[in-house]
């Protein structure tokens, strides 16, 4: 198995280096390509946890004839367990406060332009494409099972939707969670996702989706304070919108924004803390 390293395109002569990858799996799909739909592969990749891959190893691999040797000799460690069998993947709930940079696309990006499509939703429409969006991860983390509730648009008590991921077996563990979803151009501050924090309950945790960006000083208090919320800025939305297949010829594929935004109008609680959905 080669390894792999994974690049994110920004914008043209611009590419970001997402870390060296081992094959995970194989599956078949479905994809749109310029409105025709065909069968084709996923393949799914674990990120390895090393930063940085050596250029002298790549080089050796290619001109040494003897790839083992190279592996040996120069390859990271964790490329080394990868090899024997064992995947350390990169450590996710390391302490990272990103920059604006960081969280939204690179300006006149293809990444760019499907963002302001969302932002262009009103609140409502933002709010239900948010849960369309939520109801794609099942589709992009294996054995992953959820359900979710929009709240009403008044008296939904600072809460735009709630639910419950399942992990899947042998984890077998239920995660209860609140959410909202805001429309911003501006940063994120404290004290809009205070609401969030105070609403959540013992063993629950926030999702806030957001299609701008949050302050250091955002990131630094749910850090520092431990609090249990994933905050989701605008290039996050576009990640898992690509992961969804939700985009097609550089834009939002038109079927499922359809879909997504069928029952705008529609909500089936008040915000309340939820019961089991299980």
């Amino acid at each position: 198995m080669p390894p792999i390293l994974h690049f994110s395109k920004q914008k043209s002569g611009w590419l970001t280096f997402n870390g060296l990858c081992a094959l995970a799996d194989v599956r078949h799909a479905w994809f749109e390509d310029g409105g025709k739909v065909i069968k084709n592969l996923r393949i799914l990749l674990s990120i390895l946890d090393t930063e940085t891959v050596s250029a002298k190893w790549l080089r050796e691999r290619v001109t040494s004839g003897d790839m083992r040797e190279a592996d040996k000799n120069y390859a990271p460690e964790v490329w080394r367990k990868v090899i024997k069998g064992k995947i350390e993947r990169r450590q996710v709930w390391a302490s990272k406060v990103r920059s604006k940079q960081q969280q939204v696309p690179v300006a006149n990006s293809e990444d760019e332009n499907i963002l302001s499509e969302v932002a262009a939703l009103s609140p409502a429409e933002f709010e239900a494409f948010t849960v369309a969006l939520i109801e794609k991860l099942p589709d992009i983390v294996a054995g992953l099972e959820h359900r979710i509730t929009r709240t009403r648009r008044t008296g939904d008590h600072g809460i735009d939707f709630f639910g419950m991921f399942k992990m899947p077996y042998p984890i077998d563990y239920q995660i209860e969670f609140l959410g909202e979803a805001k429309r911003y151009k501006t940063p994120i501050t404290p004290d809009q996702v205070s609401r969030l924090v105070a609403r959540l309950g013992r063993g629950q945790y926030g999702l806030y989706f957001a299609t701008s960006w949050y302050s250091e000083q955002t990131q630094r208090e749910i850090e520092s304070d431990r609090y249990p919320v994933r905050l989701f800025s605008g290039q996050d939305i576009v990640n898992i919108l690509r992961a969804g297949d939700c985009v097609a010829d550089g834009r939002l594929r038109t079927d499922w924004m359809q879909l997504a935004l069928a029952e705008v109008d529609v909500h089936f609680a008040d915000g309340l803390r939820p019961t089991s959905l299980w």
